[in-house]
């Protein structure tokens, strides 16, 4: 019959999470450093894990400012995933050198 409805506008919200984490240095050696903005790192977790998605380790974040120790991690390219209250809210890549 040629008729249309038009629907209710809803506004859409999108957060920059990756605004919410900032990893340094990159690249790095011995450690890297994840630096969280407000306190948005209350049940945080960190994974670290390689290029093929192989875990390599997890740390609880307790902290604004939280070091990982790289010592026993060997060089290349890493996924560091941020979980908060078990969803991923960031994904970076890390390069390791040493």
């Amino acid at each position: 019959n040629g008729s249309y409805k038009l629907s209710e506008v809803k506004a859409v919200s999108i957060l920059n999470n990756e605004e919410k984490v900032t990893l340094f240095p990159n690249p790095a050696q011995q450690f890297f450093t994840i630096s969280f903005k407000q306190n948005s790192y209350i049940n945080t977790e960190i994974v670290l894990a390689d290029i093929t998605g192989r875990f390599i380790k997890k740390t609880n974040i307790l902290s604004p400012l939280t070091t990982i120790n790289l010592q026993n991690t060997e060089k290349g390219i890493y996924i560091v995933q941020v979980k908060e209250n078990g969803q991923i809210i960031s994904n970076q890549k890390l390069i390791v050198t040493k």
